[in-house]
């Protein structure tokens, strides 16, 4: 193989086969999910999925990974748009609410990630797969729930502008 990449003779080929083994393997694993279609497209947009899926394992891996990113990343949104001066007491209490079932979450997957790095000792790679579909659906509800809170009078208008600013351009 490094033979044709480096000739120039068929440099494509061989990531191209990577690529597609790689997201064969994402739609067989996203296809047990809750959100078989949100699972996919999630992992397979990952800049490194060719270098990283060569198993199911790296499959969970790879969604765990991006999940605690996306989820801290909400956290320390969440964080600033709750030191914003003018909250009412209950824009405050939702966004503390958030942050507990955010920092709650983030713990779930740090668990996961360790129990992912012993798997062969402690679980099968299915219960680990059981697991994480559990935790998603639960990250889901989470998220759907912070909303909720905000789901009433200027609190909606203030997530909105927040998470969603109007370009300027």
């Amino acid at each position: 193989m490094n033979l044709l990449q480096q000739n120039g003779s068929d440099e494509s080929h061989p990531q191209s086969m990577t690529a597609s083994t790689a997201h064969a393997l994402v739609k067989s694993s996203c296809d047990n999910t809750f959100y078989p279609e949100l699972c996919y497209s999630t992992i397979t947009s990952h800049s490194e999925v060719t270098k990283k899926v060569k198993s199911q394992k790296d499959v969970i891996e790879l969604a765990v990974n991006i999940t605690k990113t996306t989820v801290e990343k909400n956290y320390f949104q969440i964080k600033k748009l709750s030191t914003r001066k003018g909250l009412n007491t209950r824009e405050i209490g939702a966004l503390h609410d958030c942050l507990e079932m955010v920092a709650e979450t983030l713990e779930e997957l740090t668990e996961v990630e360790k129990d992912l790095e012993e798997y062969h000792t402690k679980k099968s790679l299915q219960q680990h797969a059981n697991d994480l579909k559990t935790l998603m659906s639960s990250t889901i509800t989470d998220q759907e729930t912070c909303l909720d809170g905000f789901s009433h009078g200027g609190a909606s208008i203030l997530w909105v502008r927040f998470f969603f600013p109007e370009d300027d351009g």
